[in-house]
């Protein structure tokens, strides 16, 4: 009986370790993503930056050359 007793506490103590670690990695892959998704963002809005820098200097030489 007291082997039984002691072998369910342990058991219990296993599955609750378990069910801890189960939610770590839940929660660690969910900052995973949400850093994934931030990163992406960053460079959605860095190409943006970048193609209307490109827009504006070629309006910028365009305005030089007419200017000339």
């Amino acid at each position: 009986m007291l082997i039984f007793i002691i072998i369910k506490s342990i058991t219990i103590k296993n599955s609750i370790i378990c069910v801890i670690n189960i939610l770590i990695f839940i929660i660690i892959k969910s900052i995973h993503i949400k850093n994934s998704i931030i990163c992406v963002i960053n460079i959605l809005i860095f190409l943006i930056i970048k193609s209307i820098t490109l827009k504006n200097s070629i309006i910028g030489v365009t305005n030089i050359i007419i200017l000339l």
